[in-house]
């Protein structure tokens, strides 16, 4: 985005935060996210080496997402790239991310077709299933209804699929809605 032109900024919750983790009985919990934060830590470090690399302008800031104050500016574009499956609470991030965006939101997520075409999301986890960083698949319509609550009325959607670097030749199906605020088309 920035090659092409755009002011970027990327937004990261605190280290002590780190991620809505999904608590679950037989799962230590601390090891997970000790060994979860070591992973977070390596990916920071490759965000900052290509930054110095690449002599580029985007400003990280560290912010509790739910909870956007008016010190970080408000933005054209806001994007949330596979990102709310992580979240315990969605909708409340949705909603801190469209308070400070004026004009577009896109929200790619994984596509599951069991869903169905309403405003539908599934919560994943249950017993006996031993993850604790994924708490919902959803369905497109669901960020176009919420995102139409929030006044991004305009929508498209876009299904595509993404190779998973970390498995050989597995592909995932994907959806992208792109919701913008009437005239900003």
């Amino acid at each position: 985005m920035e090659s092409a032109g755009a002011q970027v900024t990327a937004l990261e919750p605190p280290m002590s935060h780190l991620w809505d983790v999904v608590p679950s009985q037989g799962i230590d919990l601390v090891a997970w996210r000790n060994g979860f934060s070591r992973q977070i830590e390596r990916v920071r470090n490759s965000f900052w080496y290509a930054h110095a690399e690449l002599k580029s302008s985007v400003r990280m800031i560290e912010v509790d997402p739910y909870q956007m104050t008016d010190t970080i500016g408000n933005f054209d574009i806001g994007l949330l790239a596979a990102v709310l499956l992580h979240c315990r609470r969605p909708f409340d991030l949705l909603e801190s991310v469209a308070a400070r965006t004026r004009k577009t939101i896109i929200v790619t997520e994984v596509y599951n077709a069991s869903l169905g075409e309403q405003a539908a999301c599934a919560f994943l986890p249950h017993r006996g299933v031993d993850q604790v960083d994924t708490w919902w698949h959803f369905t497109p319509q669901f960020f176009v209804s919420a995102l139409g609550l929030l006044g991004f009325t305009e929508a498209r959607v876009i299904f595509h699929t993404q190779r998973q670097p970390s498995v050989e030749g597995r592909i995932v199906e994907l959806f992208t809605v792109v919701c913008e605020k009437p005239g900003n088309t």
